[in-house]
Order: C-alpha cells, then structure tokens, then sequence
C-alpha cells in the first residue's frame, strides 16, 4: 500500500488558523497503511527507540536489543501516528486539531511517506509493553499495592508503582482503575517516580483518564465485572454502606425491618429510548 499524504480541508470560518481540518476517514486510512508489525515478537529483535516514553533498560532485561540506526533494526519503536484526541462534527465526520498538533501530524506524515521505500517495520509503543510484563495484575497484587500505598511511606508506593508498571492487568482492569480512583492523587502523584521513563512510557499505555477517574458508587464498577470474583469485590466494598444507608432510611421513616433478601444484580440495564422519541 503506497501512503498518500492527507491533505487539509479548507477552513471554512475565515476568521482563525487556530483550527486546521482533515477527514478522520482518511487519516485512519493513512495510520493503517504504516507497515506495523503484526506477528507475536520473540524478545530477541533489534529496536530502534525513536522519541522518548519507554525503557531501554527494561527493553533490554527483556531480551531486546537496541540500536541507534534505524536501518540496523528489526522494528522502529513509535508513538501515536495520530493524536489521540480529536473534535469532529457530526454531518462530516471532519476531524479538527488546533495549528500546532497539524504541524506535528504533517510532519509525521512526511516522515512515513520518506520511509516508506526504505522498508522499515514499526511498533506502536503501547503495543511492546505487554512484552515487558513481569507479574500477573490481579485481586493480589492490587491487595499488596494497595497496602503499600496507604504506609505513607514514599519508598513502599515507589515499589508498588514499579508492581503496577510491571503487570498485565488484562482481564482485571477493574483493580488497576481502582487503584487509579483510591490513590493516585494523594499517593502516587507527588512520588518522583511518576516521572521516571518507566512509569510515564506506563500512564501512555492506560486507555482511560487515571488523572479524572472517579468512581462513585457500585453501578460506576458494573462495566468493569468481567468476572465472578468481580461482582463479589464490589459487593464487599459496599456492603457496609449499603447496611449503614438502610439503618439510617429505617430510622429517618420510623420502621422496623422484619425481613431483608438480596442478591447482586449482574446485568445491566439498557436505558429505554422513549426519552429520545
């Protein structure tokens, strides 16, 4: 597949540069014609670090090897090709990035299309971490992170945020979120850890907002159960509440309970349209 680079659509307001405008569709056209690796690695390949992000200390633990000239490696180790956020109307589907992200993009074009007969491989960056991975992220781990976290102690929350960096969380992303809504901001986020190569090249790796992520209440989890440990955690995480809110409802209305049966609600809900009618 040749790369033909995406050209901007001109920019209808006529009062501001501050917003240039592409076609997702064909910036995804574009992403995907990168010649990405696509087979399982061996741990055993030559890479090329190209941008910051990711361990080459942790690269090499692995097995891999580093180079500093690109035509010497089997993969090029790259970021995004796209930002990963972007605005777009809905008639459309134009995308919108500000003046200084569609230089970075235009640059990264330029560059893939020049490289292109070169034949050079790549990897996207989030995608060789699952190779790094030294432990299994599950209800253990995150039970021993955690207490390492709330000792106050900087030293005990560097070791668990190099556990958390050093996890596959796969199939338990419901912990890691977790630890994410309980303790980043008053735990990891003044550590000087946060800021090490190792741990931020993880942060990229997260596909949700860890610096926003607030989970409120039980039905907040409900997407995150994929499993039967799962629902009971969340049940125990609220089972004193829930007991605590229904004594003080009792008492609020003056009534006596004279029989309780509940179980945990697995499915839910889909929201009716009739509001949308």
């Amino acid at each position: 597949m040749t790369l033909i680079k995406v050209q901007r659509v001109n920019n209808n307001n006529g009062s501001s540069n501050y917003w240039v405008q592409y076609y997702k569709e064909e910036l995804e056209t574009f992403r995907n014609g990168i010649n990405y690796a696509t087979a399982p690695l061996t741990k055993t390949e030559t890479l090329y670090i190209e941008g910051k992000g990711i361990s080459q200390d942790k690269l090499r633990s692995a097995g891999f090897k580093i180079t500093r000239l690109k035509d010497k490696a089997d993969l090029i180790v790259i970021g995004d090709v796209l930002p990963i956020t972007w605005r777009y109307n809905n008639s459309d589907k134009t995308t919108y990035y500000n003046a200084t992200v569609a230089d970075v993009l235009d640059a990264n074009m330029d560059q893939y299309i020049a490289e292109e007969k070169l034949g050079y491989k790549y990897i996207n960056k989030k995608e060789i971490y699952q190779y790094l991975y030294k432990y299994i992220g599950d209800k253990a781990l995150f039970e021993s992170i955690s207490e390492l976290l709330v000792s106050n102690n900087n030293d005990n929350a560097k070791i668990a945020m190099e556990y958390m960096s050093n996890a596959n969380w796969e199939g338990n992303e419901i912990y890691l979120q977790e630890i994410f809504n309980m303790y980043y901001s008053g735990y990891m986020h003044d550590n000087p850890y946060r800021t090490s190569v190792s741990f931020k090249g993880f942060l990229d790796t997260l596909d949700f907002s860890y610096k926003h992520l607030h989970l409120r209440d039980s039905d907040a989890y409900r997407d995150l159960c994929v499993t039967e440990e799962h629902h009971e955690w969340v049940h125990a995480k609220y089972d004193k509440l829930f007991k605590k809110e229904l004594k003080q409802l009792l008492t609020k209305y003056k009534l006596k309970l004279n029989s309780l049966k509940v179980s945990i609600d697995y499915i839910k809900e889909e929201k009716d349209d009739e509001d949308d009618e």
